[in-house]
């Protein structure tokens, strides 16, 4: 039952790792911060009286897949989330009125937390077909690296840098 859970784990991870994805390829055409916001939320007032805004549609995605990660960060099982808790999930993701470089650095986060879920899932998933016992698949877990120190040593000297490519190594077990 737990191996299993690691692997649904997992299959969430790999959609989350894809909006992501999507959040970064946005976030590379818009700009960030204050007036970012303000933009977003009075560009369709705008907009209906004629004024055209240039980019809003972006502004409009990314609030939208910021929205829909943020009940996806609430750990299964936790019961109903609270307006107090998802405030706090949304200030773990990226958004439109944080600057490019702390967007940058909480997207590298998730990323290396997302990554490691993965692995996890991954190793869960060998060990329901068998490939490894319960108890071998439980050892890999405990030593896969932690995901934030893969992060710091992948982002050099530069508190901003995305990590770089990772990848599960399956003979080994282990993220390179």
């Amino acid at each position: 039952e737990r191996m299993d859970k690691h692997v649904t784990a997992a299959n969430e991870a790999q959609g989350m790792v894809a909006d992501m994805k999507y959040l970064h390829e946005i976030g590379s055409r818009i700009t960030t911060g204050k007036t970012a916001e303000v933009i977003s939320a009075l560009g369709p007032y705008a907009e209906a009286l004629g004024v055209k805004i240039d980019g809003l549609g972006d502004l409009q995605a990314y609030n939208s897949i910021v929205a829909k990660l943020a009940p996806r960060m609430r750990p299964p099982g936790s019961g109903a989330t609270s307006d107090y808790e998802m405030r706090q999930y949304l200030e773990g993701l990226p958004g439109l009125g944080k600057t490019p470089e702390g967007n940058a650095i909480i997207s590298a986060t998730q990323t290396a937390l997302l990554d490691h879920r993965l692995a996890v899932g991954e190793i869960a998933s060998r060990a329901l077909a068998e490939e490894l016992t319960p108890r071998e698949a439980e050892k890999m877990i405990r030593e896969l690296p932690d995901p934030m120190e893969m992060w710091r040593k992948s982002r050099g000297s530069s508190p901003a840098a995305a990590p770089k490519v990772r990848t599960f190594n399956i003979e080994t077990g282990k993220i390179e």
